[in-house]
């Protein structure tokens, strides 16, 4: 149950970082982690709540 809770705080962590930079690039950058892998966690996480975090019809990753 512990590492469930440890993935999903990774989860909202990559959020945090993307919404900051509004770049999921930067964002990996920042994290020294994939752009592959921040795009997958937020897919993950907006699979878990239903919902798309970002918008995505702008140049930039603004926060819904």
């Amino acid at each position: 149950k512990t590492a469930h809770h440890l993935e999903y705080l990774k989860h909202i962590f990559y959020f945090w970082a993307v919404a900051k930079q509004s770049s999921v690039s930067k964002a990996a950058t920042l994290l020294n982690v994939s752009q592959s892998s921040i795009s997958e966690q937020i897919k993950i996480l907006e699979d878990r709540i239903g919902n798309d975090l970002f918008d995505r019809s702008q140049k930039k990753m603004v926060p819904t």
